[in-house]
Parts: structure tokens; sequence; C-alpha cells
């Protein structure tokens, strides 16, 4: 897996390449918390992603319980 981030002000884009599984989506988790705090906007590319597994879509919902929390809106493209 290949996480490439991307700043416009406070607009975070996280880039996710290959596969979110068991053992990547503790990296994906970190990566994403590190950042929540500081971002006005959060929109994650799936373009290059191959596979996502149960853990890898626990980690997207916990990050968005957690934006929910802060008073973040939800957009899906």
């Amino acid at each position: 897996m290949n996480i490439d981030k991307s700043y416009t002000d406070k607009d975070l884009t996280v880039k996710i390449e290959g596969r979110i599984d068991t053992i990547t989506s503790q990296e994906l988790e970190q990566s994403l918390n590190e950042e929540i705090d500081n971002v006005n906007s959060l929109v994650l590319d799936f373009d290059e992603l191959e596979y996502i597994s149960s853990a890898g879509l626990r980690v997207l919902i916990a990050t968005q319980k957690k934006l929910k929390a802060k008073g973040y809106s939800f957009n899906n493209y």
C-alpha cells in the first residue's frame, strides 16, 4: 500500500494505492489520525486502490465517526 497526502490550505487529499488489508489498515489509520485535527476537508482518492478488506472498512468508518463528531458533513462522489 502507498499513501500519498497532498494539502491545499487545510484541505487534504489522501491517495491510496494498492491494498488495504489487516496489516496495512493499521498504517492507514495512523496516517489519517495524524492529520484529522489539522484539516477542514478530507478527500480519499481510491482510483488506484486494488482491494479493501473489512479491517480497512473499519478504519474508514472510524474516521468518518471522528469527523462527524467534529461537525463535518459528508459528500459522496
